[in-house]
């Protein structure tokens, strides 16, 4: 619904609490279905002009093989960097490859930015270059997701700052309901089943606890490859140590599994 209203959109929600699941398995397949849209992904990380580029390269040279995209990606950094070529700039020509569809750029972990790349200078001409292109090109659509505890950071900029106001959606906690659907549909989608109680059990280990999201998907995952025949069991669920101790009882089990050297 946002994007049919904005071409700017931060999605904000704590830790753990499911942003990039939204966007990349959740907002991209309903644009593809669409069929007007093409979409790329980066992570700011320590060099977001050099993460920018990477991703945009793909689309905006179609002809180039994997060598050349390397050699493409340290060049289009260089000149992100130095403002000789700007990301309105490439977002034209990417438009001009794809003529009838809506350009869709996802900057995931955008917390990134703030924690990995140090230099306020640089953080500020990258704003710079995003905010300009989301002003003047409506068919350029921007949306990153951003830890809530990082907000600070992104408001310290006031070119930014006023981009943000009443932009934002914000990513609350899962439900019950959300929660049960998350546990039981891909499973149902390959025809296997939870015993009876199961994902109640699960539910009750993880509602209400921040970040526990990836803890889930972890167990989830540990629990399919448990899977007995077309079954989750609750045999396999207390063997993998449940949701709270999948992790460390794997890792245990990874350490345990070294030799001395």
């Amino acid at each position: 619904q946002a994007t049919q209203t904005r071409n700017f959109i931060p999605v904000l929600g704590a830790s753990g609490s499911g942003k990039s699941s939204v966007v990349l398995a959740g907002l991209v397949p309903e644009l593809l279905k669409l069929g007007n849209w093409k979409f790329t992904h980066f992570r700011p990380g320590s060099a977001p002009f050099y993460a920018m580029a990477e991703a945009l390269v793909p689309l905006y040279r179609r002809d180039s093989d994997d060598t050349d995209e390397i050699v493409q990606t340290n060049k289009l950094a260089k000149h992100f960097h130095n403002g000789d070529i700007s990301l309105s700039n490439v977002i034209s020509k990417i438009q001009r490859n794809y003529p009838n569809h809506k350009v869709l750029l996802i900057a995931d972990q955008f917390e990134e930015l703030y924690a990995h790349c140090q230099n306020n200078e640089e953080q500020h001409s990258f704003l710079e270059q995003v905010l300009q292109v989301i002003n003047n090109n409506a068919q350029f659509y921007f949306v990153l997701t951003l830890r809530a505890d990082f907000l600070v950071y992104a408001l310290s900029y006031r070119p930014f700052a006023d981009a943000l106001q009443d932009a934002d959606v914000k990513l609350g906690p899962m439900n019950r309901e959300e929660l049960k659907v998350a546990i039981e549909e891909p499973a149902k989608s390959r025809g296997v089943n939870l015993q009876d109680g199961l994902s109640e059990r699960i539910i009750k280990d993880v509602e209400g606890k921040t970040g526990n999201l990836p803890l889930l998907q972890f167990a989830l995952k540990q629990l399919w490859e448990k899977r007995d025949g077309m079954e989750l069991t609750h045999q396999a669920y207390e063997e993998i140590g449940g949701v709270e101790n999948a992790l460390a009882k794997y890792a245990d089990n990874v350490y345990q599994g070294l030799d001395k050297e």
